[in-house]
């Protein structure tokens, strides 16, 4: 599961990928989401001063915690829907409800 983590620029490596955009103090977008980061581009961040950076992380989610909050969004879902019908689009956006509440945010 990718999970996201502010690091100090100074614990950031090469290879790592930026789950948030780095933008200057004037709200210029730097470097855009999704970069992966080099040397050069860590180098170049630190010229700027930039102290901080939001990074993808991959940790290994226990299977009970998964189980949990994939539960828990079942019954949120069934609430929201208690009272919806069956029918074909309701199911359908019910399912697509519960696979979007059952993952975590990327």
């Amino acid at each position: 599961m990718k999970v996201r983590e502010v690091i100090a620029i100074g614990d950031a490596r090469p290879g790592m990928r930026l789950a948030v955009a780095v933008a200057d103090l004037a709200g210029q977008v730097l470097v855009p989401a999704a970069t992966e980061l080099t040397e050069s581009l860590l180098h170049s961040l630190r010229r700027r001063e930039i102290a901080e950076l939001t990074v993808e992380a991959e940790v290994e989610e226990d299977p009970a915690a998964r189980e949990a909050r994939r539960a828990t969004a079942r019954k949120q879902v069934d609430h929201l829907f208690r009272g919806a019908g069956d029918g074909a689009a309701t199911k359908e956006l019910y399912q697509c409800l519960l696979a979007f509440r059952s993952e975590p945010c990327r």
